[in-house]
């Protein structure tokens, strides 16, 4: 099966690993968890096109311009960005660096260089694609990532955020399925 391009890039969402602060995964291990859960990519990448690790050190995952399978109904318009984090256990001892916990809790466990990269590489995007908007994976799937409040944070490092402009593109999209709907 051959990968799939995108001809529209709207939306940057952002994601995360759901792992806790001593957890520094990378895409194999990204890639690896998301094939167990049967998100399948064809050239054998994880479904986001960037992850940003602990150190802020940016790996490439699917080429930017391929479709990839992070958020349903908005990858064919989108380009995605996992923080390595965002989680800590709900007991007080984290455990060894490799531990799996799944009763573990959303929280905001970032590190200053992983929101520098994060910035760069949204700054990176808009050169490419000027109008794309920066969004958190939690306004438009049922998920707390990136476990952080995204539009607060882009305000405090960007000096502005893309909510409004987002509220208004999906209210359009929204009114332009629901005047289809009405001619079927």
């Amino acid at each position: 099966m051959a990968s799939k391009t995108r001809t529209e890039t709207r939306l940057h969402v952002v994601h995360c690993s759901l792992t806790h602060s001593r957890q520094d995964i990378g895409k194999r291990t990204i890639n690896k968890q998301q094939m167990k859960d049967g998100v399948y990519s064809d050239s054998g990448l994880t479904g986001y096109h960037t992850i940003i690790r602990r150190s802020g050190l940016v790996e490439l995952g699917r080429h930017l311009v391929v479709v990839g399978q992070h958020t349903l109904g908005w990858n064919d318009v989108s380009v995605a960005s996992c923080l390595v984090g965002g989680a800590r256990r709900a007991r007080d001892n984290e455990g060894p660096p490799d531990f799996v916990d799944t009763d573990m809790m959303a929280t905001n466990n970032y590190e200053l260089e992983q929101l520098e990269s994060l910035s760069i590489v949204h700054m990176a995007f808009q050169q490419i694609w000027p109008t794309i908007m920066l969004v958190p994976a939690s306004a438009l799937a049922n998920t707390p990532a990136p476990c952080m409040d995204l539009w607060r944070w882009q305000t405090e490092a960007m000096g502005y955020n893309d909510r409004l402009r987002f509220a208004q593109y999906k209210a359009a999209l929204e009114a332009e399925r629901d005047e289809r709907e009405d001619v079927d």
